[in-house]
């Protein structure tokens, strides 16, 4: 392909190094040369560690690294809050609403509502009294760190 301005000059794309500016004769092979850089933005050898002017070092990130809803790196729960939430207010879900299992907290909290409801017909004790062994099973797993309650539903651990 020739430019209209100039018909022996064959355009190449791919060239590294243009010859096509002002005063550059074109060249019948491409040179395969580096470009030159300016000693401030010149690339490392490899092999070394990069090192940037300006840039400040990288500080280092917390072994949790779980965000919550509004993408705020979250903070750690604390181990002894969710057990005394899950012995006195258990029934009800509230330490698992703590942890973040709310899908959990929510099934507790609707089961202990319709119990307490349902309690005039004495199918409402039934429906207490599992939610109460639910979460005393749920209050023994916090303090040992059984199963998922070692962290809480980000993935960070209890302290």
């Amino acid at each position: 392909m020739t430019t209209p301005n100039n018909s022996n000059y064959d355009y190449n794309p791919f060239d590294p190094n243009p010859s096509y500016q002002q005063g550059n004769q074109p060249s019948a092979r491409p040179s395969f040369e580096q470009p030159q850089f300016d000693s401030q933005f010149a690339q490392p050898q490899y092999g070394q560690p990069q090192q940037f002017a300006n840039v400040p070092a990288q500080q280092p990130q917390p072994m949790y690294a779980a965000y919550n809803a509004a993408g705020l790196p979250s903070q750690p729960k604390n181990k002894i809050v969710a057990a005394v939430l899950a012995f006195f207010l258990g029934s009800f879900g509230v330490h698992n609403f703590y942890l973040g299992y709310n899908s959990k907290a929510i099934a507790q909290l609707s089961i202990s509502v319709i119990g307490l409801i349902t309690a005039i017909i004495f199918i409402g004790f039934i429906m207490l009294m599992i939610t109460g062994i639910w979460a005393f099973v749920e209050f023994i797993m916090i303090l040992l760190g059984a199963g998922q309650y070692n962290r809480d539903a980000h993935g960070v651990p209890l302290i």
